[in-house]
């Protein structure tokens, strides 16, 4: 086979393809501002914007070339070729009024309307209120009467409230479009006739999803900026979600762009910061945060409970269930191997599992397994708490930065485990198999199924065999940088020149077997996250470079 296909002769194929992207924006604004009895400081502003894209692309494609020499498509036979011309357009109008009296109260509120061409005739104007206040009360006079409390340079509360609009989808995927396919018309010969077919359901009444936001914030300056600590606390729902969700195979679609739901996310950021000078020549800053999301989703469109959708390969399967975190693992539950007769016959186990194959768990507990009834929502790909941490130093001359971040918490569905580690030989294998069942006397680790070439007991089946723990921590940036003496760059007419050395992400550390712990293949589709079917490794970079200021 191999030596056929490289006896055949090739057939050169030449291409042109071209792209035109052509976006205007027009801004007006009016803005007001005025002071009064030195005290009172009112600010007002409106604004009016519209914007529009147009993209143009061609593409066209030619073989039969006579030789290698020829580099243009008529060179050619033309056999295939495309074009499209796409557009979106916005409109926007803000409104906005501020208020500060003496730096101690202030309060701001907005209101926003805008409409997208991306949205149905019935709905696309968006209409998000936002609304905030603040109150310093360290300027308060009993604060600074408060002895006890000198150490405190500043503090302030504020609190806000926020509505906003998404409006990333395609551009028209509110209508019924049609897309090119083939049919079989005339005596029944087989003969292919080119024709098109729906692609799209039309929906009138798609429009902006919106997510509202309540946020609650303490701002803390101590020892004349020795300390610093920010803590907010923040709760958000998103209605309205414009989600690819499954519909009934009858309307010609397996899915379609709709509002689905209502989901809602809460947490708490922290953020630390610290800088002094500890002598003339030696001084620091540092900073580090920490952050916590629960993510639920609280209700589906049309009084579903659940929805559950394939990810990048079949039997990948998510669920969005109410009550539980958007776009969850649900998959089998891998439980070790079968080391021996005993256990096989001890447990449930499919038809054609044999000794070394691996054991799932029997979900519903009615003693016989099955693909689909026997999954289990196993994790998903939102961490526990995200956090890192960083600085500076300088001494003299030199000076040192650095800046650290980490995720804890997360599953990863290592969906490139179903190649390199399935004991099926057709690949190169990792590690791994050093620890798979080999005999009832050598199961290994228990915990990886025997090498065989014919796929038995569902082994390649995706299970949490394929998941994996996706914390780690990585150096992301580290910096030594060293800053002549101004006596000797004067000389040249230089202010200032600085020499540095730099890497990024130097090292990641994290027990994921992967390239790279901070994987989605599927960014575009909020319901199947967390998948790493091939994602490219992280480059470590060096730089040298010099800032000179003149």
């Amino acid at each position: 086979m191999g030596a056929n296909y490289y006896d055949t002769s090739s057939n050169p194929v030449g291409s042109s393809s071209s792209s035109f992207y052509f976006n205007w924006l027009v801004e007006n604004k009016i803005s007001y501002t005025t002071t009064l009895n030195n005290s009172h400081n009112l600010s007002a502003v409106l604004v009016q914007s519209a914007q529009k894209e147009t993209m143009k692309g061609n593409y066209v494609e030619a073989t039969d070339y006579p030789n290698d020499f020829i580099q243009s498509v008529t060179g050619g036979t033309v056999n295939k070729g495309s074009s499209e011309i796409t557009q979106w357009s916005l409109a926007s109008y803000l409104a906005r009024v501020q208020y500060s009296y003496q730096g101690r109260y202030m309060a701001s509120a907005a209101i926003r309307a805008d409409g997208s061409s991306r949205f149905g005739k019935n709905n696309r104007w968006g209409y998000f209120p936002s609304a905030s206040a603040a109150w310093r009360i360290s300027d308060e006079n009993f604060f600074r009467e408060a002895n006890a409390l000198s150490f405190v340079s500043d503090l302030k509360l504020r609190a806000s409230y926020g509505a906003t609009g998404n409006f990333q989808i395609g551009n028209y995927e509110h209508l019924a479009t049609v897309t090119s396919d083939n049919y079989i018309l005339g005596s029944g010969d087989g003969t292919l006739v080119p024709g098109y077919k729906p692609d799209n359901i039309r929906n009138d009444d798609l429009t902006w999803e919106k997510t509202s936001m309540v946020n609650i914030g303490l701002d803390l300056q101590m020892f004349r900026g020795l300390l610093g600590l920010t803590v907010e606390f923040y709760n958000s729902n998103t209605t309205d979600m414009l989600l690819d969700t499954p519909v009934p195979l009858i309307t010609g679609n397996g899915s379609a762009r709709m509002n689905v739901g209502k989901v809602n996310n809460r947490g708490w950021e922290i953020q630390l910061t610290s800088q002094k000078s500890l002598t003339k020549e030696l001084s620091y800053s540092f900073n580090a945060n920490f952050a916590t999301n629960r993510n639920e989703v609280k209700e589906l469109a049309g009084g579903q409970t659940e929805m559950i959708k394939e990810g990048s390969v079949a039997h990948a399967y998510y669920i969005t269930r109410v009550g539980k975190p958007i776009g969850s693992y649900y998959l089998l539950v891998q439980d070790g191997i079968f080391e021996n007769e005993e256990q096989l016959k001890q447990y449930p186990h499919f038809d054609n599992t044999e000794v070394g194959d691996f054991r799932f768990v029997d979900v519903d507990g009615d003693g016989i397994l099955d693909l689909d009834k026997d999954r289990a929502i196993v994790g998903n790909y939102m961490p526990d708490f995200t956090y890192g941490f960083g600085g500076t130093i300088s001494y003299r001359d030199f000076d040192l930065g650095f800046s650290f971040q980490g995720v804890y918490g997360n599953e990863i569905l290592n969906l490139n485990k179903r190649y390199i580690d399935n004991m099926e030989g057709n690949v190169n294998g990792t590690t791994v198999a050093l620890k798979r069942w080999r005999s009832p006397e050598n199961p290994g680790n228990g915990k990886v199924n025997r090498a065989n070439r014919k796929t038995t007991g569902y082994n390649g089946r995706t299970s949490t065999w394929h998941l994996e723990d996706g914390s780690y921590l990585r150096l992301q940036n580290i910096s030594l940088g060293y800053t002549l003496p101004h006596t000797l760059t004067e000389r040249f007419h230089i202010q200032k020149l600085r020499a540095y050395l730099s890497a990024q992400n130097l090292f990641t550390w994290t027990n994921y077997s992967g390239y790279n712990p901070e994987v989605s293949r599927r960014p575009s589709d909020a319901l199947t996250p967390g998948e790493d079917y091939g994602t490219y490794p992280l480059a470590k970079v060096f730089t040298f470079g010099l800032n000179i200021t003149f």
